[in-house]
């Protein structure tokens, strides 16, 4: 086994106790490869060209004293001062200085210089290590301190977001029913009168702005919850490649490119990429905020790269956040903007920490903390370089998949919504929840019931035996009986009543509990559209 080279710089003036180091060095079991420097000024030119592994240096030198060394190398090596005529006073000032050790000249002292040189490289490296292992536990301290902050601000949002969800609820599907009643009444009656006509006219303008900026709202509703990593994701294998072409040419990237005409784009995309499990819908906000992020980092002009490669990783990568080994598909955004600071690097990901100013295209001010929470819901991880003046690179990492079959992510989910006559029994402590979807089923010609609460509800189907309820549609979050322990009730009761759990805000165990069960859930706010889907598919047998 090769021995590894220690490279030692000897500072002596005089060639006799030079030639006793040396021989003293022989013994040593260690390589060392020593140089030698007669003076203060040689010494220092030595250490610029090459720095050294440790310094042996007499204290009196022709041009000054070797505790000089010390500082000018900052401490960047370990410092041994040797000396013919040493006292406690000077030992003191030498180690103050920052040396290791401090030694008197003598016969065995030379011979013994070998152990001494190693002892002080295994104090060094004990002192590297301990200084390593605290700045390591002070990263890990302040990671644990953003994820802790990350989670109570994840908490926090899911609550917010569950309210406002049922909030948004009457104001997502009501427009959709007023203008198709609206529509009817225009066809019943003439609107040969101009003022009917304008009424007609702007009621449906009036209704239509009403469900556009409701739909802004559940927007940023949806950023939160992404940023708190409590969304509903549908995951399928998916090509990268296929997602960014079709994000470059979405409307909302146009608009950006049109706002900033002399930036420009490039994409440049490894053929032969594995697919991800990935959510199409997720995955395109990624893009997008991220697009965002980099024309916002230029002002004129300037250019956005678009990469997409294959690493495989056989050890665990160190890089913004630790990286897991595997095989991974990896995209990179790079632009040459304005770049981040240093101090803001750390905090960049957390919500609402902005240095710049909101723009309108911005959204919900999420941002970054809303790509974090989808990559992360997508076991992937992010790596960012950033430097002021130059720009930013943002590297996202995926776990590949093996399969090669590809899922559709531009294939219309529209379809023809079937309505039906059986008897549903509606579930919320919500009375506009209750409202809005009494009239959008009733509209597909389903017979409804109500009930207020879980046991409410419990005595309605107890009563309904001999004629039962088709199907139950469940609100997850009520007050004494939640929807789990009422959906429990009701199977106990008849296993053949089909149950479809709604809610304004799903927690990742819950989620995991439905999958576990097999129950059909459908997350508020809902389209009148998507309600009736979800309702026919459980009614059905397929998942909702």
């Amino acid at each position: 086994m090769k021995k590894e080279t220690i490279k030692m710089l000897l500072v002596e003036d005089d060639p006799a106790h030079i030639d006793l180091v040396m021989r003293g060095m022989e013994s040593s079991s260690k390589k060392f490869e020593v140089s030698i420097a007669y003076s203060i000024q040689e010494a220092k030119d030595s250490i610029k060209k090459s720095k050294p592994d440790i310094v042996i240096s007499d204290y009196l030198l022709p041009d000054g004293r070797g505790d000089e060394l010390v500082a000018f190398a900052n401490r960047a090596f370990p410092s041994v001062i040797i000396t013919s005529y040493g006292n406690p006073k000077m030992a003191v000032e030498i180690l103050k200085a920052g040396a290791m050790d401090y030694v008197v000249k003598s016969p065995e002292m030379f011979l013994d210089m070998h152990h001494i040189a190693e002892r002080v490289l295994r104090e060094w490296q004990n002192i590297l290590d301990k200084k390593k292992a605290e700045e390591e536990k002070k990263i890990l301290e302040e990671k644990l301190r953003r994820a802790e902050r990350m989670e109570s601000l994840g908490v926090m949002a899911g609550g917010i977001a569950h309210d406002l969800n049922n909030i948004l609820g009457p104001m997502l599907m009501l427009p959709e029913i007023i203008k198709e009643e609206v529509q009817f009444l225009s066809r019943q009656i003439s609107l040969e009168n101009s003022e009917l006509k304008a009424l007609v006219s702007n009621i449906d303008r009036d209704i239509t702005l009403i469900e556009h900026n409701t739909k802004r709202a559940i927007k940023v509703i949806k950023d939160l919850l992404a940023m708190s990593r409590r969304g509903r994701y549908e995951f399928q294998p998916l090509s990268v490649n296929t997602l960014i072409s079709s994000s470059i040419k979405d409307p909302e990237f146009i608009v950006l490119r049109r706002d900033k005409p002399r930036i420009e784009v490039e994409t440049r995309m490894q053929d032969d990429l594995p697919c991800i499990a990935a959510s199409s819908i997720h995955f395109q906000r990624v893009l997008y905020n991220l697009y965002i992020n980099s024309f916002d980092a230029m002002d004129i002009e300037g250019k956005i790269s678009i990469f997409t490669r294959r690493a495989f990783l056989e050890n665990p990568y160190i890089a913004y956040e630790p990286i897991s080994a595997g095989d991974y598909v990896v995209i990179e955004i790079r632009d040459n903007g304005s770049g981040i600071k240093k101090e803001n690097l750390s905090r960049m990901f957390e919500p609402f920490f902005s240095t710049k100013k909101q723009s309108r295209k911005s959204g919900s001010g999420l941002g970054l903390s809303v790509v974090h929470g989808i990559v992360k819901d997508h076991n992937g991880f992010i790596d960012v370089w950033s430097e002021e003046g130059k720009g930013t690179i943002f590297s996202l990492y995926f776990p590949a998949l093996e399969e090669k079959i590809e899922a559709n992510p531009l294939e219309s989910t529209k379809r023809m919504v079937r309505g039906g006559t059986e008897s549903i029994l509606l579930v919320d402590d919500e009375a506009g929840q209750l409202f809005i979807a009494k009239r959008a089923l009733s509209m597909y010609g389903y017979n409804i019931e109500e009930a207020a609460n879980g046991e409410e509800a419990i005595k309605k189907i107890q009563q309904r035996q001999q004629n039962p309820f088709a199907m139950v549609l469940l609100d997850m979050m009520m007050g004494t009986m939640d929807g789990l322990e009422t959906y429990s009730k009701i199977q106990s009761i008849s296993s053949a009543i089909k149950v479809l759990i709604v809610s304004a805000h799903f927690a990742p165990e819950m989620i995991r509990v439905f999958f576990e069960k097999g129950i059909s859930w459908l997350a508020k706010p809902y389209t009148k559209e998507s309600l009736a889907l979800a309702v026919r598919k459980t009614l059905d047998g397929e998942k909702a």
